[in-house]
């Protein structure tokens, strides 16, 4: 019942925020500073955007991806957006560190410390739990979801 109420309260007052559910309780929600002009992003640019091919916004900011440490969400943003296991990404990082190509995105521990870091920086991007939402950050559309499964 809890699951419900939180669920339709969210969609009612972020209809346009593209959630990843880990379950009803605890969706992921993507967020940008609220100095950033995007609104919506697509799946793919968001993935180019995490695996480092894409490194700046169009205005010409660089982009910070955020990445969340907890295995549960990373695993879920893993699958839905980058389609890949952890592993698979775990090692695509190894690769592109012993080439000299990238480094992964920063890696935080938990929702604040990805909203302040977010609220700092206008380049920055990452996914939050959408219980942790509020005014310091701006949730963002994927492509014209609003859920990703």
């Amino acid at each position: 019942m809890r699951a419900l109420f939180f669920s339709s309260f969210f969609l009612l007052f972020f209809p346009s925020v593209a959630v990843l559910s880990l379950d009803a309780e605890d969706p992921l929600v993507i967020v940008v500073s609220l100095r950033n002009k995007i609104e919506q992003i697509s799946p793919e640019e968001l993935k180019s955007i995490y695996l480092k091919d894409k490194k700046t916004w169009e205005d010409g900011t660089a982009i910070l991806p955020i990445d969340l440490e907890q295995t549960e969400a990373q695993t879920l943003f893993s699958k839905s957006i980058l389609k890949k296991n952890l592993r698979e990404v775990k090692t695509y990082w190894v690769q592109q560190i012993f080439s000299a190509r990238a480094a992964p995105p920063l890696v935080l521990p938990g929702d604040r410390q990805v909203k302040e870091f977010i609220a700092s920086n206008r380049g920055a991007i990452g996914y939050i739990h959408s219980k942790s939402l509020d005014d310091t950050v701006k949730p963002i559309l994927i492509g014209d979801k609003r859920t990703l499964q």
